[in-house]
């Protein structure tokens, strides 16, 4: 969902104030994913952790190595 919002975002027309915006967005986007990575980790601990080796965060299609 993350990914798709960023590609949604920088996929339409842009001025000069757009590309600031996006840019701040797109950042804001990746640091609250790893900021919510590691809540749902104190979380949920082990069991997490296992989700994590199964689910990569942003790409969908990259294999996760073993943590």
């Amino acid at each position: 969902m993350y990914l798709a919002t960023i590609i949604f975002m920088w996929s339409l027309n842009a001025t000069m104030a757009d590309i600031v915006s996006r840019t701040i967005l797109t950042l804001y986007i990746i640091v609250g994913t790893y900021l919510e990575e590691r809540k749902l980790l104190a979380e949920y601990g082990e069991e997490y952790i296992e989700y994590q080796k199964q689910v990569p965060m942003l790409l969908p299609f990259k294999r996760n190595k073993e943590r």
